[in-house]
């Protein structure tokens, strides 16, 4: 994968010098014990990320107070820890209704309601939320794509947004490949993406061009949503 200028060099510069990778902190591991030696990393050229998180609490007022919900407030989350480290894929598994989109969007700091406890850290560090999304990238539940636009057309469109002004067209037109191949994309790239009204490509591979869309970026972390529905 091609190694592309970042879409703000200042900001990520301040991140990864406000969250340096230690080889080893009083709280994780060392990267070399973290990072599985079987498996090959997804994405390459990328500065690494610990995220975790400790002792993560949400909770929301209710209308009225209830026997489950005597003082007001419901409990979502109630002191979850977890820990993902740089070249590994970390699944939330639970069942529905169990607070896994609401924990994912903690971590992407998605959510501006309710109350929210505990830490969530970046190689150690306490999460600055400006320079914590210029590294991540969020893929949603629901795919949200112009039907009109074709697979290739849709990733053009969303590098020439991500990408600073000032990266030249064959280098993103390289990029953008490069995510078509990396996605299976290809046999659909001149289709249509579609939508209620005209057939387009099907349900996995809209949810295949929504990640690779957030891959254009080549963030150093990247949460999704049930990225295997559809």
């Amino acid at each position: 994968m091609l190694s592309l200028p970042s879409r703000v060099s200042p900001t990520l510069s301040s991140c990864y010098e406000q969250y340096p990778l230690s080889a080893r902190s009083n709280d994780h591991q060392s990267i070399e014990n973290s990072t599985p030696t079987a498996a090959k990393p997804v994405l390459a050229n990328r500065n690494p990320c610990i995220l975790s998180w400790k002792s993560l609490s949400y909770s929301v007022n209710t209308k009225t107070k209830t026997p489950k919900c005597p003082d007001g407030k419901k409990n979502i989350l109630f002191e979850v820890t977890g820990r993902c480290a740089p070249g590994e894929l970390t699944a939330i598994m639970g069942p529905s209704g169990s607070g896994k989109t609401t924990l994912l969007d903690i971590l992407a700091d998605r959510i501006c309601s309710g109350t929210i406890k505990g830490d969530i850290l970046i190689n150690g560090a306490t999460r600055n939320t400006n320079i914590f999304r210029a590294v991540s990238s969020y893929v949603a539940q629901e795919d949200s794509l112009l039907g009109s636009f074709t697979v290739l057309e849709t990733l053009v469109m969303a590098a020439r947004l991500t990408m600073p002004s000032s990266v030249p067209g064959l280098t993103v037109t390289k990029r953008v490949q490069s995510i078509i191949d990396e996605m299976g994309l290809r046999v659909c790239e001149n289709t249509m993406v579609g939508d209620v009204f005209h057939k387009g490509i099907s349900g996995g591979q809209k949810r295949r061009l929504s990640i690779g869309i957030e891959m254009l970026s080549d963030p150093s972390i990247i949460l999704l949503d049930e990225p295997t529905s559809g």
